[in-house]
């Protein structure tokens, strides 16, 4: 009977070990931070997460593209990097490499931004005054579906929320659409953009949407839902970015998983670029990171 115990005893732990060890353990993906510079040919700059004022790229990439825009990541793996004088977007495999090459490129003419939402549709921003949606699977031969145009003019930022319908940062003002399946119609235009300022968009995970050079250069404006044709920014939520120079301006803005907030600022030179990054209620910034020689364009977090 001892011996009987002793055999239960040895196989229940036998037991209990292969249940722990077979158990699933769930691993959050590490995100990164993603800086294109879009001179000709363009450079894609890879940061590790968590950034400090004297980060350095993990990865330098010079492309054979021109004109990078700002990149948009789908969820098998991919990179999409929109290449205004180009006319397209380059697709890279991820993790990046300073030896990558385009698995496929796309056509899109003249793209600015691009953006995934939940169902897997892509849009692009493309000038001078049109979105082109890309339905899912996007994949290497992909065409665009019929175009957005309605209030579109001189597009860049762009955005979706988790019920499909499609933000626009457009010159003079913000514009949201339906989603694909409702046939992308027109919702709701409101607020204000600095003109050629215009850059990029983004919807936070408190729903607000945060629009860098609105009412003015250096700032942020914050609009909160529900939104129509009515809407104004809320003032109280306005986010000021000190400006390095006279012509310094905003160029386009992202959120990590811990919801801080990614700022890019340039003046168009290669010796004021900088990234912000604010983390809630973004009242001011934590980290002031210098970026060098860098001209800071495209600002995404991704995998």
């Amino acid at each position: 009977m001892r011996l009987l115990a002793i055999l239960i005893w040895v196989v229940l732990i036998a037991a209990g070990c292969t249940l722990a060890t077979s158990t699933p353990v769930s691993v959050p993906r590490s995100q990164h931070l993603y800086v294109t510079d879009g001179a000709s040919p363009s450079t894609i700059f890879v940061y590790d997460l968590p950034v400090t004022p004297t980060s350095s790229p993990s990865v330098t990439l010079l492309t054979g593209g021109h004109g990078a825009g700002n990149p948009c990541f789908d969820n098998a793996g991919h990179m999409y990097v929109p290449m205004t004088n180009d006319g397209n977007l380059e697709v890279f495999d991820l993790p990046l490499t300073s030896s990558s090459i385009p698995a496929f490129t796309i056509n899109a003419p003249s793209p600015n931004d691009c953006h995934f939402d939940a169902t897997g549709n892509m849009y692009v921003s493309n000038n001078p005054a049109s979105v082109h949606p890309y339905a899912a699977p996007v994949q290497a031969g992909s065409l665009a579906g019929t175009a957005i145009t309605d209030q579109v003019s001189g597009p860049f930022g762009l955005w979706t929320d988790p019920s499909g319908n499609v933000f626009v940062c457009d010159e003079t003002y913000l514009t949201e659409y339906g989603s694909l399946g409702s046939g992308n119609s027109l919702l709701a235009k409101f607020g204000t953009v600095q003109g050629s300022a215009n850059r990029g968009l983004a919807l936070g995970i408190d729903g607000n949407l945060y629009v860098p050079n609105g009412t003015a250069k250096n700032q942020i404006d914050v609009y909160t839902p529900p939104f129509s044709n009515s809407s104004t920014r809320n003032a109280a939520k306005t986010i000021t970015v000190q400006p390095l120079t006279a012509t310094n301006f905003l160029t386009f803005v992202a959120f990590d998983r811990g919801n801080a907030l990614y700022v890019g600022v340039t003046d168009n030179s290669l010796t004021n670029n900088h990234i912000y990054v604010f983390p809630p209620p973004y009242t001011s910034p934590t980290v002031n990171m210098d970026t060098g020689v860098t001209h800071v364009y495209g600002v995404a977090i991704g995998p």
